[in-house]
């Protein structure tokens, strides 16, 4: 068992950032960012719907999704 926090600061061979407190994703995953009504999220290549947090929204900006 680890930290969320140690894990991410694991990953520094996959391209990828956080988009919310709980969720990392993989830049090669992302199909597309989109708004439901007031809340973002990252569609992901699986099909699951990834929350976007005002804290992380920055690093999906900038990478081109939202």
């Amino acid at each position: 068992l680890m930290r969320f926090s140690d894990a991410v600061r694991e990953m520094d061979d996959e391209d990828g950032f956080l988009t919310h407190r709980s969720h990392w994703v993989a830049l090669r995953e992302i199909k597309r960012g989109y708004r439901d009504g007031s809340r973002e999220f990252i569609e992901v290549n699986s099909g699951a719907h990834v929350p976007v947090s005002k804290t992380y929204r920055e690093n999906v900006v900038r990478a081109g999704f939202l």
